[in-house]
């Protein structure tokens, strides 16, 4: 039976903070002025490939929104890896993983609406009951963490740049997305509650309107891990009749009583527009594998994005899927996102892996 309560407002810090014991754990944060959800899974199991997502039955999906969805209504959390592979819409990247991500069905959930005001919500709400009962007022201690440590050296990352400015130089790439791995430790020793503790800090420090937790637990066969995510970017939203990607490229940093200026320098430079350009014709190629022939359509004139300390530029791309697509085929034609790869993308991923 489908629960739909008002409940006493909790914090969201609160409750997350009550989940430190937890198994599993999915939190989904829409920023300052975005929704929020916090769910325990009772059903959940490991990805090898877009063929093991459950295909979803639809909903009206609200494609103006820019953050998590404000109606989420039950249905599937998915979690791809960056090594997924891809279906027969493009070229297949393995890179050897025994899984390639998680599904989780929801059965309930506590939303946060911008005001603060929560719900309980799903057909399963049990487990969530019994959370709410341990909440602590107030109560937000978390483990602290070290210093991270990126997995290279800085002299060693410009040798990576150098290499990736060679091949654009040669013709190998345009451009091309090189992440460095960062390590942490637990001041104190290990804590239950360390990755919970490293998402309620990096959302405090930089509000993100895709800001993402999962804490998977693992088996007799995988290591549990946890996922952290504090994305500004929307990859791909909507439903059976309308898509939508929003890819990022350009970035200036936010200077108190200059924004006007900074954002008209951000959006005059060639440079930032070019990359901008070429990943959004990437996206909409990725997606025109999968809409109907001249549904793609691109917005006019870039957007910025502004966070509290960074503005962002982005183009809107909006496509109607085909009848006989769902969200394997449309995962399988675009991802991993151009904006975090490059272009063009497969020889892109291959190269950074060669780099690692």
């Amino acid at each position: 039976m489908l629960t739909e309560e008002l409940i006493p407002s909790p914090l969201f810090e609160e409750a997350v903070a009550a989940c430190a014991d937890q198994p599993e754990v999915i939190c989904l944060d829409g920023g300052i002025q975005g929704w929020k959800y916090l769910c325990l899974p009772q059903e959940s199991y490991w990805l090898r490939s877009v063929e093991d997502i459950p295909e979803p039955t639809f909903g009206a999906a609200n494609t103006s929104v820019s953050s998590w969805p404000v109606a989420i209504n039950g249905g599937w959390v998915i979690q791809c890896d960056y090594g997924m592979p891809v279906g027969s819409n493009a070229a297949q990247v393995r890179y050897g993983e025994h899984y390639a991500g998680r599904a989780a069905r929801l059965d309930g959930w506590i939303a946060w609406d911008p005001t603060g005001r929560a719900w309980l919500s799903g057909d399963d709400v049990d487990a969530l009951r019994a959370l709410l009962s341990r909440v602590k007022p107030g109560h937000l201690e978390l483990p602290a963490v070290s210093q991270p440590t990126p997995q290279w050296s800085a002299a060693e990352h410009m040798n990576k740049v150098e290499t990736l400015r060679e091949a654009i130089a040669n013709g190998t790439c345009f451009q091309g997305n090189l992440a460095i791995p960062f390590r942490a430790s637990w001041l104190g020793g290990r804590h239950s509650s360390a990755d919970l503790a490293l998402f309620m800090r990096l959302r405090e420090l930089s509000p993100a309107p895709y800001a993402a937790f999962w804490r998977q637990p693992g088996n007799a066969v995988y290591s549990g891990r946890s996922i952290c995510s504090h994305s500004p970017e929307c990859f791909l939203q909507g439903d059976g009749t309308a898509l939508r990607s929003e890819p990022i490229k350009g970035t200036r940093r936010r200077i108190a009583g200059s924004d006007e200026a900074v954002i008209s320098e951000l959006l005059a430079s060639h440079k930032d527009r070019a990359e901008l350009a070429m990943i959004v014709d990437l996206v909409r190629n990725d997606l025109g594998r999968i809409a109907q022939v001249g549904s793609v359509q691109v917005a006019a004139q870039p957007s910025v994005m502004s966070l509290d300390y960074i503005h962002h530029t982005y183009y809107r791309v909006d496509a109607k899927p085909q009848s006989n697509t769902g969200i394997r085929e449309w995962l399988a034609a675009s991802f991993p996102p151009g904006s975090i790869t490059g272009a063009p993308k497969i020889e892109v991923m291959n190269f950074i892996k060669k780099t690692r």
